[in-house]
């Protein structure tokens, strides 16, 4: 299998479909309420442009292969048990069915050492939608910048649209 080093390498290829780069901040008090209308804007949003841009051109750039999101994480947390990725991973109101996920390859950095479920419970993430997104990532891998850690994941557009009724079950219910 490939690292997420050469998967990432692929994936910005001149010659390799468009990728979206998501860059996700909000303000501290704003409710986390609206995270799952912000995502779900967002998609919509590249879906609409998608089919209806009138520049071909810039109709084409939209059509993403994958999407590759960044979430700052601390190195490790005590306690796991009410995680909003535990939440996910346990299957929430809107579908989960109460039984865990099987877990995914998460690609690996660039040694070949991925980020798999245990690594991922071991991260403390800044904001808990992107931890949640993290357990559905085609893949991901944890990146060291100086002080500071971020998590980056690779997903496709179908996969983030279906986090939103997941992501409102955790946060706004």
């Amino acid at each position: 299998p490939q690292s997420a080093q050469q998967k990432l390498s692929a994936m910005l290829e001149a010659s390799a479909p468009p990728v979206g780069l998501i860059i996700s901040e909000r303000l501290v008090n704003a409710p986390v309420q609206l995270v799952p209308d912000a995502l779900d804007s967002l998609t919509q949003d590249i879906e609409w442009a998608i089919e209806n841009e009138e520049d071909k051109e810039l109709r084409a750039s939209f059509k993403f292969n994958q999407l590759l999101m960044v979430a700052q994480v601390s190195a490790s947390r005590a306690d796991t048990s009410t995680s909003a990725a535990s939440a996910v991973a346990q299957g929430s109101s809107s579908g989960g069915g109460g039984k865990k996920k099987k877990h995914k390859s998460h690609g690996g950095a660039g040694d070949g050492t991925g980020l798999d479920w245990a690594a991922l419970e071991q991260l403390q993430f800044v904001r808990p939608e992107e931890e949640a997104i993290a357990y559905e990532a085609e893949w991901c891998t944890l990146l060291h910048c100086g002080a500071q850690q971020f998590v980056l994941m690779s997903l496709s557009l179908p996969e983030l649209k279906a986090m939103v009724p997941k992501l409102r079950a955790i946060m706004c219910d």
